[in-house]
């Protein structure tokens, strides 16, 4: 499927290079990996369709199946937004961002809107009749005054998160400064806010990995950039990508392995199961 996504507005040896570098981060070892009760694999794919699904219909259902599935991808869905209006202008970049919103009518964004608000408005109803609220407070893990601490002990989670894919983020906002588009600073904003939003909490990883609509707006502004360099900037992305042990980044930093190679891991389901 984001193979799929990115063929249709870049060549396939650009896109394989990226899709191949996000097969060794978390965004993806996830499906593999994730047996446990976080559910992020279901998460990243009901976003991920939420990108890839042409019909507005199917794009407000399946952003609104990721939002019940974990809150974080509500805290996505501006980049998922910025991704269709993009997708309304074919990726052909405008020189400031408000160029973008003329297309806010059109129905992808509209659907990404909707699932956004229909989401709030059943959250709230359903927090403030059924006091099912969710935890929140440096008890339940869930706090602004975690940062600090999270920032000086495990500001390498960072990097962790995405690895190499960074490298196409840093090239591709600084050639929109170059160029004195203004779509840099929302990207930057974004990207900024989910930051927080991840050192909020402790599992870093997976929070910081509901960004990854950003990632991928950033790779194909990125092809659209003719630095002449792209193939080799994004070999050495993809290398690092698969050179760097994935880490999952919560309270200590834990190596993913993939599940369905590994007999410990195996043989501890099947245990666990007997």
């Amino acid at each position: 499927m984001l193979a799929e996504l990115v063929f249709r507005f870049t060549d396939e040896l650009q896109g394989w290079i990226f899709v191949i570098a996000c097969s060794f981060t978390y965004l993806c070892k996830a499906f593999f990996w994730d047996y446990d009760f976080w559910f992020d694999g279901y998460a990243y794919f009901f976003m991920l369709a939420g990108l890839y699904c042409r019909n507005p219909y199917l794009v407000f259902v399946m952003l609104n199946l990721a939002c019940w599935t974990d809150e974080r991808a509500v805290i996505a869905l501006p980049g998922i937004l910025l991704f269709h209006l993009l997708q309304e202008a074919g990726f052909e970049i405008p020189k400031k961002l408000g160029d973008l919103f003329k297309d806010i009518r059109s129905l992808r964004p509209i659907a990404t809107l909707a699932a956004g608000i229909v989401y709030i408005v059943i959250r709230l109803f359903v927090s403030g009749y059924l006091s099912l609220s969710t935890p929140y407070g440096q008890e339940a893990g869930v706090s602004l005054v975690l940062i600090p601490y999270q920032l000086a002990h495990r500001l390498i989670g960072v990097f962790l998160t995405f690895e190499g894919l960074w490298i196409v983020v840093c090239f591709t906002i600084y050639f929109l400064i170059k160029a004195k588009n203004t779509i840099a600073f929302a990207i930057i904003f974004l990207l900024l806010s989910q930051i927080i939003v991840a050192y909020s909490v402790f599992d870093i990883t997976r929070s910081l990995t509901y960004s990854f609509p950003l990632i991928i707006v950033c790779f194909l502004i990125f092809t659209k950039c003719n630095f002449g360099e792209n193939i080799n900037s994004l070999t050495i992305a993809s290398a690092l990508c698969l050179f760097t042990p994935t880490q999952f980044l919560i309270f200590f930093p834990r190596q993913i392995p993939m599940t369905v190679f590994s007999c410990h891991e195996l043989l501890t389901i099947l245990r666990s199961t007997l």
